[in-house]
């Protein structure tokens, strides 16, 4: 699972680690904040060096452990944005998990659900990020302003 340390160290993430371990897997937890930063230049259209986040994630994993993963689960939804970087690292990856789609799904039925019930309708999302650039070019870039 790659996923920010907030995500990987949850109580959620390892409760259900807890349940799939045993004899037959081999369950690693990579919590890396940085990779949250390279979806967002990508997400802005600046130029990304797949090495550059090949060699993070070398400072957590060996390039054999790299080399022997066969499923990777995104756990971050900022993920999927660097997807064919990450799929160009972890080249025996046989299986994607992204849970991100979910993720917007169930953001969507909740917004409706409360606008449905004429409750409020104005919403306001939030990133860690306090500068408004930072917030608003991602989303300007891919035509959401």
């Amino acid at each position: 699972m790659i996923a920010t340390p907030n995500t990987i160290n949850s109580e959620y993430v390892n409760n259900i680690c807890a349940k799939l371990i045993d004899d037959k897997f081999i369950f690693r937890k990579l919590g890396l904040t940085e990779l949250v930063n390279f979806s967002e230049m990508k997400s802005r259209g600046m130029p990304l060096k797949t090495n550059d986040i090949e060699s993070l994630i070398l400072r957590s994993m060996t390039k054999e452990d790299v080399d022997n993963v066969d499923v990777v689960i995104l756990g971050c939804t900022h993920f999927p944005n660097i997807k064919d970087e990450l799929k160009y690292i972890f080249k025996n990856v046989k299986e994607w998990v992204d849970p991100a789609y979910d993720a917007v799904n169930s953001l969507y039925r909740a917004i409706n659900q409360i606008s449905s019930q004429g409750g409020i309708q104005k919403f306001l999302f939030l990133t860690e990020q306090s500068k408004a650039d930072n917030f608003t070019s991602p989303y300007a870039y891919n035509g959401f302003l």
